[in-house]
């Protein structure tokens, strides 16, 4: 095969379909992660399947199902991720965004094996996104390391391609206000270094894992489908790869619940010169859809060989980047993208689909416009992106 042909071949993979897309969009979300805590590294925010050699071989056998009183359980790792406030969380609750996961006789029901028991005890659910959190009991990491677990398998109604696992880490312990992080536990965020300080064990001894899961079915959705997850083996991690410390299998079936009210609106929008135009957004609490079109373009770079040599490369146009939204209250709400999938949706390569999970959680009726990235912005001194309307193409909602 002509270099030419490989080339185009992988550029095909990468920019059709969603699933590729999305695994893209994990190292992207993580270094938006990291610009925000000011290049320090954020522990629990890893890639979700981890490779990890050393899988036992032989399947320990499930512990019994254990139950728990419900309690009013903050979830304060998706509390966290969100960063709402009481008030918005218990509006997130009352339109049934946020539920907690409990059985028929209304019990948190946990699966225990080798002594350690995980219950899943809240989701965050819209037709494309759902985020869930598991509470993790009778495992504590050695101080100063970084919880890990392997997640093993997820499906959607069986189907192991009806949902790409884009998140999978142990909270911290850390809120970001917007100036900063806190600690939940009230003691100081930073050493004397400026380095985080992150507490993954609460009060009460135990870790709060978190999935976010995105759905490759945009027609059928992903609430009422029943959710298959199991999270294999407990350890720590060192330089992002995972150490296991405790061999066994935890399995979970769930059915997802949430809410599919969204704000709809139709679009008439350029995005200046680049080709593409918007037609139709969603937008719920914790995620935007919008689609468009963006008919395939291709330009011709050029690059140097591993000899030196300059060589003309066939790439493909990207379409602008989904940069945030614009408050009706002025206020511009950039990298806020938490994973999701960006392409064309089909062979034609004319529609265009931007999906993304988004934080901090937002009033849906209080958004003016979508804004999209137009040119990128200077690092500031905090080694973050600081987006002026400038740097944007602002597309009001009507």
């Amino acid at each position: 095969m002509r270099e030419k042909d490989i080339i185009e071949n992988l550029q095909r993979e990468i920019i059709i379909p969603d699933i590729v897309q999305a695994k893209a969009d994990q190292v992207f979300r993580k270094i938006q992660k990291e610009n925000r805590k000011e290049l320090t590294m954020r522990a629990g925010k890893r890639k979700g399947k981890l490779v990890w050699a050393a899988v036992a071989a032989a399947v320990l056998a499930l512990g019994t199902t254990v139950c728990a009183a419900v309690y009013k359980y903050g979830g304060r790792g998706l509390v966290a991720e969100f960063r709402m406030t009481p008030e918005e969380k218990q509006i997130l609750e009352e339109k049934e965004y946020m539920t907690p996961i409990v059985d028929e006789a209304g019990m948190h029901a946990g699966v225990t094996c080798q002594d350690i028991t995980i219950t899943p005890m809240q989701m965050i659910v819209d037709q494309r996104f759902a985020w869930l959190s598991f509470q993790v009991k009778g495992f504590v990491p050695e101080e100063g390391k970084e919880p890990g677990v392997y997640m093993r398998r997820i499906t959607v109604d069986g189907d192991e391609y009806a949902a790409i696992q884009s998140y999978g880490g142990f909270y911290d312990g850390l809120r970001y206000t917007g100036d900063g992080f806190v600690r939940d536990d009230g003691e100081q965020a930073y050493d004397a270094e400026g380095r985080l300080i992150p507490e993954y064990v609460d009060e009460e001894g135990c870790l709060e894992y978190i999935i976010e899961i995105v759905g490759t079915d945009y027609e059928k959705g992903l609430i009422g489908s029943s959710l298959h997850v199991e999270l294999e083996g407990l350890g720590t991690m060192d330089k992002a790869e995972y150490i296991p410390d405790v061999e066994g299998v935890w399995a979970f079936d769930l059915e997802l619940k949430g809410s599919d009210a969204v704000r709809k609106t139709t679009l008439s929008a350029m995005l200046g010169d680049s080709g593409a135009t918007l037609e139709y957004a969603e937008i719920s609490p914790i995620s935007v859809y919008v689609i468009g079109e963006f008919p395939l373009q291709k330009e011709e770079t050029e690059a140097e060989n591993g000899k030196g040599e300059t060589m003309l490369h066939e790439t493909f146009v990207h379409a602008p980047d989904f940069a945030g939204l614009k408050m009706k209250d002025g206020s511009l709400l950039t990298c806020i993208i938490n994973g999701g999938t960006v392409g064309y949706p089909d062979s034609e390569q004319e529609v265009y689909r931007w999906a993304y999970s988004i934080t901090p959680a937002v009033d849906p009726e209080e958004v003016e416009a979508l804004l999209f990235q137009k040119s990128t912005p200077e690092l500031n001194d905090r080694g973050t992106f600081e987006y002026k309307e400038e740097d944007l193409y602002v597309v009001p909602l009507e």
